[in-house]
């Protein structure tokens, strides 16, 4: 039954009377004046560079927040002549950005009506805190477009507007911000209707303006044929109330970093992590994104990840929060542990994982990964230390029995164990080999017992003999817990077979680092990995790697490794949450200073934040440690990062005719155009409904008829050009 809410709503929308009247192809919409511009007209793109998009920025910033259109240089600028639009998008750092689109015969007319707007609505820009500015630089018309059916190219760098009568245009960032496209390209309609009308755009308009906005959108998306659309691309400038900055894809592009930029960094998640520990130990946030799509929450592993981080933090600093949060967090993870077996007893921490089943089902077990008891030891160990307390070592002696049954010859280990049957699952749990290695040399370093070092150095023979001796470049594993675990058993044993390895291994996490990009943002990362997690390990891995190197002698060959480390870290860094990225967010603010794990969305999780952390301390540590402010110079890095974020001024190169024509269906499609209409509504009724329209709880749904000559023309048997 419906509720009496939603019957009013539906009874309010009907009372609108918003109807549609399909309009042949090739017909566009006739207003009159400048409203018959719309983003197509846009066809020849305005040569803005950084440096005219950043004074635009600071000049609107200044003058909108004193209720005035600035002066600006924008009508000199090459292409300023012809049709522009322009969209404004201001916050006051609290709540999300209201957005106006100015449109005119030049940029300079567009500005102005986009500023005329921005000034007339509310919230109103004199309390602006971020400006961001959208200039159009190109816009292309798709003739038979289907909001259920079409699949959007490039979403995260590619707008979409219905049209200046529909008023549906949104940017980039908001089809991503606003989760509007599913994986595959589509759009989410239901989900648009509710969050997008009803939240976030809806926040900002009257309740007749919403209910408005909702039939028209209704229309849009029960219209059974093509209609015609336009995709738009921009270029983008953002000014944080401190500075402005150009944007790619919503956010800003790097070009280096200082140490003490990356070690603030590193505090910000810190603190923001302490914020979320609560007097248990849980983390908790209230974030909707937060470990968005785990049922189960953060895991052993995660907490593990987390407690190490919260200890090398105040390792770093000093500051007693971060050491008492740790000793709030320790607890949760020893209570994980489950004790197995007889004289000697083992614990392991199992953790629900999906596993394959018969038939195709997916099935959830618990299962007890090798990798993640082995991080638990390393971080109570080092939590052991810092509080120079045995405290722990009941719960580690459980946990060494477990990783010690797992070795196996050759330095390899059993990755993990379904549990509690402990039968073998070799294709879950991950590389665990060198955790395992530095779990067994923070053990000897905790508890000062032979055995472990005995184990561990026989683990990093193993290795060195089977793994990385005979093995060439490209097959070496690109594991950051084997590179530290090769590091810390070299301070027990100072065997330099280990400094040899540790160099082979840092050279070869050098391989796979993307420079040759067909995006600017792709620079830096994992190839085939546009992950900000794994490139967070492979710099941390090189810090680690240049540490070791310089303490035997090896300047040279580590400082090498902090100048090639410097892509990685500029794509990592992209993945920290700005007010470029959260603009268009319900409490932007609560975002701030995080990371996500790639630019395309804003997941965030407990062992993103923690592995960002550990790898932004590893490099400031280290570039302060040399008394070096940033990264050294490489002629190479200098060369492939100037190719990389090369974009000509009067161009922006992504958005063609070809990949326009790849949103279409097959054959013509129709402009929709809305009139206001009194009758003419029509309803079905599901099977099985009570009641009848109007009454309370009536699910009856507003349908559009199509009167004769409405329909869409049969489909032309063109082809279409394949989607990219």
């Amino acid at each position: 039954m419906m509720s009496r809410a939603r019957a009013s709503l539906l009874a309010a929308t009907l009372a609108a009377g918003l109807a549609w009247a399909g309009v042949a192809r090739g017909q566009d919409p006739a207003p009159a004046g400048a409203e018959a511009l719309w983003l197509q007209s846009i066809t020849q793109p305005m040569a803005i560079g950084d440096a005219d998009g950043v004074a635009l920025c600071a000049a609107l910033h200044e003058g909108l927040r004193q209720g005035r259109i600035p002066a600006t240089g924008i009508a000199g600028l090459p292409g300023a002549d012809r049709p522009r639009a322009v969209a404004l998008s201001w916050s006051d750092g609290r709540s999300a950005a209201r957005t106006c689109f100015g449109m005119g015969p030049d940029a300079a007319a567009a500005l102005e009506q986009a500023c005329r707007k921005a000034l007339e609505s509310a919230p109103s820009p004199r309390g602006l805190r971020w400006l961001k500015v959208d200039i159009v630089q190109r816009g292309e018309a798709v003739s038979n477009f289907s909001p259920r059916q079409s699949r959007l190219p490039l979403p995260s760098l590619i707008g979409l507007s219905f049209g200046p009568v529909a008023g549906f245009d949104f940017l980039p960032e908001q089809l991503m911000a606003w989760e509007m496209v599913d994986p595959s390209g589509q759009l989410k309609v239901h989900a648009i209707s509710e969050r997008v009308l009803g939240q976030e755009v809806g926040r900002y308009r009257s309740t007749t303006e919403r209910l408005q906005d909702l039939g028209r959108w209704t229309a849009i998306t029960s219209f059974t044929g093509g209609q015609r659309v336009c995709l738009f691309e921009t270029a983008s400038f953002l000014h944080d109330g401190t500075q402005a900055w150009p944007l790619f894809r919503g956010h800003r592009l790097y070009e280096n970093a200082t140490a003490a930029e990356l070690r603030g960094m590193a505090l910000e998640v810190g603190e923001r992590l302490l914020g979320m520990c609560g007097p248990t130990g849980l983390f908790a946030s209230a974030l909707p994104e937060w470990e968005l799509g785990k049922t189960q929450g953060a895991m052993p592993r995660d907490y593990a990840l987390a407690l190490l981080a919260l200890v090398r933090l105040h390792q770093a600093t000093g500051e007693a929060g971060y050491l008492k949060a740790a000793e709030r967090v320790a607890p949760r993870l020893v209570a994980a542990v489950r004790r197995y077996g007889r004289a000697p007893v083992a614990g392991c921490l199992p953790e629900m994982q999906d596993i394959a089943g018969t038939h195709g089902v997916v099935a959830q077990a618990q299962i007890t990964s090798t990798l993640t008891n082995a991080l638990a030891v390393v971080a109570l160990c080092e939590l052991s230390e810092a509080l120079r307390s045995e405290a722990f070592h009941p719960v580690l002696a459980l946990l060494a029995q477990h990783l010690i049954l797992q070795l196996q010859p050759g330095g390899t280990v059993v990755s993990a164990r379904e549990f509690p049957s402990l039968d073998l699952c070799p294709e879950l749990g991950g590389e665990a080999s060198g955790a395992v290695l530095l779990a067994l040399a923070s053990l000897y370093g905790s508890a000062a017992r032979e055995a472990f070092l005995e184990h561990a150095q026989a683990v990093a023979e193993g290795l060195q003999q089977h793994r990385l001796e005979p093995a060439e470049m490209d097959d070496l594993p690109r594991d950051v817990w084997l590179l530290e675990g090769l590091d810390r058993l070299f301070t027990f044993t100072r065997n330099e077979a280990l400094v040899a390895s540790a160099e082979r291994l840092a050279l070869a996490a050098l391989l796979d680092q993307s420079r040759d990009v067909a995006f600017p943002d792709g620079y830096g990362a994992v190839a085939g990995e546009l992950s900000a997690c794994a490139t967070a390990d492979r710099s941390r891995l090189l810090a680690v790697a240049a540490r070791l190197l310089h303490d035997r002698g090896r300047a040279e060959a580590a400082d090498a490794l902090l100048a090639e480390v410097r892509p990685y870290v500029l794509f990592q860094l992209q993945s920290r949450l700005t007010p470029a990225e959260v603009l268009y967010l319900a409490t932007p603010a609560d975002y701030l200073g995080l990371f996500r794990d790639h630019v395309l969305d804003i997941g965030i999780d407990l062992r993103g934040q923690a592995t960002q952390v550990l790898s932004l301390l590893a490099l400031s540590g280290e570039l302060q440690r040399r008394g070096l402010n940033e990264f050294p110079a490489d002629l190479a890095v200098e060369r492939t990062l100037a190719a990389a974020r090369a974009r000509p001024a009067d161009s922006t190169g992504f958005l063609t005719p070809g990949l326009a024509a790849s949103a279409a269906m097959e054959g013509p499609g129709q402009v929709i155009q809305f009139r206001d209409v009194s009758q003419g509504i029509l309803t079905i009724r599901p099977r099985g409904a009570k009641g009848g329209p109007g009454d309370d709880g009536s699910p009856f749904v507003p349908v559009r008829p199509v009167e004769p000559g409405q329909t869409a023309p049969p489909p032309e048997r063109t082809g279409r050009p394949a989607r990219r």
